[in-house]
């Protein structure tokens, strides 16, 4: 645990843009019903 002071200088940390669309990847799950119903 840290238990000493901290001085934050945030600036500009945070700005307003546009929003910019990112590449992304499709995944799929195949789900086992009948090991899912006996794990829970």
């Amino acid at each position: 645990m840290q238990f000493a002071n901290m001085t934050i200088l945030w600036n500009e940390s945070y700005r307003e843009t546009n929003a910019q669309k990112l590449k992304g990847h499709e995944i799929t799950f195949n789900i086992d019903i009948g090991m899912t119903n006996d794990e829970n």
